[in-house]
């Protein structure tokens, strides 16, 4: 699909989907890790009493938001970090900035507009929080897949 804008080689198209597949397995593993000390652990009660979440979740919503995620963050990647000037942390760091700010629009601000709870305010300071380690976690890895992955597919236009 994207070897139109690519090229002819499909290197970028396997590279892109090899990346999407080990970033949803591995966000699966990290925020299920993650997600699962933070909501249920550390933050239980916080989170009880805010009264927002279902207690019948949708598990294959959450994976294919996941998926989702995972191939259009790594398009992003590619396409505004990976070739910029600079070493990898500064690239990682700016992309870290980025995806956190894009994540809190669709997640913790969308959240907050549409859904009942306690308190808006214990909301949002819970899952800025939860943001802010989540893209900890996610932007290294990203930097790093995209380091290693094969020259041609990097330098392609």
């Amino acid at each position: 699909m994207l070897s139109g804008y690519m090229g002819k080689s499909d290197m970028f198209d396997q590279a892109l989907a090899n990346f999407s597949v080990a970033y949803a397995d591995r966000n699966e593993k990290d925020n299920a890790a993650l997600g699962f000390v933070w909501h249920l652990v550390l933050f239980r009660g916080y989170y009880e009493r805010l009264a927002i979440y279902r207690k019948d979740i949708v598990i294959p919503f959450g994976f294919l938001s996941m998926l989702i995620q995972a191939f259009l963050f790594a398009w992003v990647y590619r396409h505004a970090f990976a070739q910029r000037n600079g070493g990898l942390l500064s690239r990682g760091l700016g992309y870290a900035v980025f995806g956190a700010a894009l994540s809190s629009s669709f997640t913790t601000l969308a959240v907050a507009a549409k859904n009942v709870m306690t308190s808006v305010q214990d909301y949002l300071v819970i899952e800025t929080a939860f943001t802010v380690v989540q893209w900890i976690m996610v932007e290294p890895l990203t930097a790093l897949a995209f380091s290693q992955a094969p020259e041609e597919a990097t330098v392609m236009a």
